[in-house]
């Protein structure tokens, strides 16, 4: 399974020019954005943030959701080429090869990951415990798996339905929203904090980054690791349900 995670990687780097066109300098515009946007409501004057903290947070928020997150498409157009036909023969489970390719594709987006996390450590002066750091772990690789899993089911849906770019914009602005790209959870009205709490959505990114930042109590972190947990079987489960109902159909039309 190696092998799949090393030649996404070959393929990936095979052209560095379109790698950095095509995946860097959107991420970077798109965390500019956002970090400019709460620097001009910090510098406003608002009473009702802490200016460290959500600038901080403007930065490192979008950076891990954007970085971490499955490249656009990596299902839907296997689909919509009809390769994604050879999984059906293959020996190996068809989960198991897409992982390891998106842990291929993770690996080449290491450097900015990291690179961005010393940026935001060095410039906003913040110090980093070993606690904080071993909780944004364990969340944050929850979080990136179900990153996988949401948006694989979604791209699934392409073997039954022949529209599914629209449905994965709609999700990307929906987890841009409610899980905390833009903006922290705890700004939400309480009612609808609530709500998202019963949803995957804070555990994908506010969570995580939240525990980086503030820190997070062994209570709550076991809290929010389990709730991941709990997410993940039932992403794996709909996955898996998706996957087969789409093969069926999508051989039965011979497309």
């Amino acid at each position: 399974m190696l092998l799949f995670a090393l030649l996404e990687i070959q393929r990936q780097l095979a052209y560095p020019k379109n790698f950095i066109v095509r995946l860097t300098l959107p991420v970077f515009f798109k965390v500019l954005a956002v970090h400019l946007l709460w620097k001009v409501i910090v510098n406003s004057g608002a009473e009702w943030i802490d200016s460290n903290n959500i600038l901080k947070y403007s930065v490192l928020a979008p950076v891990f959701y954007l970085l971490l997150r499955p490249e656009p498409a990596f299902i839907m157009r296997e689909v919509y080429d009809g390769t994604i036909q050879r999984y059906f023969t293959y020996p190996k489970n068809f989960f198991a090869i897409i992982f390891f390719r998106h842990i291929g594709y993770l690996l080449t987006r290491v450097l900015e990951f990291l690179l961005m996390l010393l940026i935001t450590l060095y410039f906003f002066n913040h110090t980093l415990s070993l606690n904080n750091f071993l909780w944004f772990l364990i969340l944050g690789s929850v979080a990136s798996i179900n990153l996988f899993l949401i948006f694989a089911s979604l791209e699934l849906i392409t073997l039954t339905l022949e529209e599914g770019w629209s449905l994965s914009l709609i999700l990307d602005r929906l987890i841009f929203l409610c899980s905390g790209v833009i903006m922290p959870l705890h700004f939400f009205p309480e009612q609808f904090q609530t709500f998202l709490y019963f949803t995957p959505f804070p555990y994908l990114v506010y969570l995580p980054v939240s525990a980086f930042l503030e820190g997070i109590s062994i209570e709550k972190g076991i809290k929010c690791f389990v709730a991941g947990l709990a997410w993940m079987v039932i992403f794996i489960f709909t996955s898996s349900f998706l996957y087969k109902i789409g093969r069926e159909r999508f051989t039965a039309y011979g497309t």
